[in-house]
């Protein structure tokens, strides 16, 4: 991604904070939709909380690896996509952003943009996506 593409992104974070969306691929989609990054068209499956445990599969990463707009990373970088595990499967996401920060879905919070990575969320981290944009 190149730093106008980061700037815009950047920009489409900032604009979402706040806002509510209870699916967090949802909410990151829509983030790199705004950035003009990820076509308007594009269908984002969307399931609860307990969603992958009560269907006992993953919903996220089989959406993000057969999409065809990510490809698989092994270190963070801006504008990557981050799979956290949430017990048993991979079942929240969030967007790097430039200095080590984050973007995503806190609960009754809304969309936050995190300082870091906080250390548990580090310690579920599954998956890092690149966007191919």
């Amino acid at each position: 991604m190149n730093a106008a593409q980061l700037t815009l992104l950047e920009l489409a974070a900032q604009a979402a904070i706040g806002r509510r969306e209870a699916h967090c691929q949802v909410a990151m989609a829509d983030i790199y939709k705004a950035a003009g990054l990820m076509p308007a068209t594009v269908d984002i499956p969307s399931g609860s909380r307990d969603w992958a445990r009560a269907q006992g599969r993953e919903l996220i990463a089989p959406w993000v690896d057969g999409s065809g707009l990510f490809e698989q990373i092994t270190t963070i970088e801006p504008g990557a996509l981050l799979g956290f595990r949430l017990g048993h499967t991979l079942h929240h996401v969030a967007i790097a952003l430039s200095g080590g920060r984050m973007v995503h879905v806190a609960g009754d919070h809304g969309i936050q943009i995190a300082a870091c990575i906080p250390a548990p969320w580090a310690q579920r981290m599954e998956r890092i996506w690149r966007f191919k944009a």
